[in-house]
């Protein structure tokens, strides 16, 4: 699949906040799966992309068209936030 839509989700295995989330956005991984990539970033194991992405809150979602950022979600959201 070729997409320049990338939605990619922040998280830590110690966030309860993330734990809440991780369903919610593998669902919405499933039902959008042609039209976006979808992938996770571990903060504990990539802090420079926590950096990178100026993350503050877990779990965080952002939203990418190449390199523009299209929006994010941060803290635990609703899942129309996501979907």
């Amino acid at each position: 699949m070729q997409t320049d839509l990338n939605i990619i989700e922040f998280w830590s295995p110690s966030c309860a906040y993330c734990k809440l989330m991780t369903p919610i956005f593998d669902d919405a991984a499933q039902g959008f799966i042609k039209e976006a990539a979808f992938s996770k970033i571990r903060t504990d194991l990539l802090p420079e992309a926590v950096s990178t992405y100026g993350i503050k809150v877990l779990p965080t979602i952002i939203a990418l068209k190449g390199d523009t950022e299209l929006g994010r979600v941060t803290g635990q959201a609703p899942a129309s936030a996501v979907t």
